[in-house]
């Protein structure tokens, strides 16, 4: 479980202070699936990082699991995200050049796995994403939907107890973006993980189980719809 009290994030900028988050409370219980809007500026990216150890607040906690984020060395942090965090960044992130397969597999360095166990698990959640056919096709020769499906098999492959993604429809024509909104909620289905998604998307919106409104740093509003991630 995630639960946020007083989280502020301040930035330096041209000489003044730049208040990205100012004041979020929040949970997300554990298993549980939040889906966050908000106009470009309005802190969904800052909050993303923050909650998966990138950056650490300016003011107040940021507890997961009962372990507050805020207060860990770089290495606990870096353990944690290593071991329980899964990411998909804004644009998905992944390397030119390398496969997809490769591109996933390469997500597992961290844990120290045999290079053949490394090889079938990134198959496997490749497989997962509907990706089974382009195993072998680089990143940059894939088409953007596909992309954002090895992001997602990237994140999903260490099995996270926690997944966070950055606007993972952007850039997507409207069928695509619609492709990736229903893979999103069948993994919240599926793997019960506790997922946090940034995104000014109505695909994604309009199936959030929870839904945040962040305005200027802060929370705007917030609304669960309870058969929304079973595509009620």
């Amino acid at each position: 479980m995630y639960h946020l009290t007083g989280v502020t994030k301040c930035y330096r900028s041209g000489g003044g202070v730049v208040r990205a988050l100012d004041g979020i409370g929040l949970c997300v219980e554990d298993g549980g699936a939040l889906v966050v809007q908000g106009a470009a500026g309005s802190g969904k990216s800052t909050l993303l990082r923050i909650l998966g150890g990138l950056e650490r607040p300016t003011r107040g906690s940021v507890e997961l699991d009962g372990t507050d984020l805020a207060t860990l060395t770089e290495c606990r942090l870096a353990r944690i995200r290593t071991e329980s965090i899964g990411t998909v960044p804004s644009g998905g992130g992944l390397t030119p050049g390398f496969t997809a397969r490769q591109n996933v597999a390469g997500a597992l360095l961290p844990l120290r796995l045999r290079p053949a166990d490394r090889w079938e698990l990134a198959g496997e959640a490749l497989r997962e994403v509907g990706m089974d056919k382009q195993l072998d096709v680089a990143a940059e020769e894939l088409a953007a939907g596909a992309r954002q499906r090895v992001a997602l098999a990237r994140a999903l492959v260490k099995r996270p107890t926690v997944l966070l993604a950055d606007r993972p429809t952007a850039g997507l024509d409207a069928a695509a973006r619609a492709e990736i909104a229903e893979l999103f909620v069948r993994v919240w289905g599926e793997r019960r993980l506790t997922c946090v998604v940034a995104t000014e998307d109505a695909a994604l919106v309009g199936r959030a189980p929870r839904l945040a409104t962040l305005s200027e740093g802060r929370v705007a509003a917030m609304a669960r719809y309870p058969s929304a991630a079973a595509g009620g």
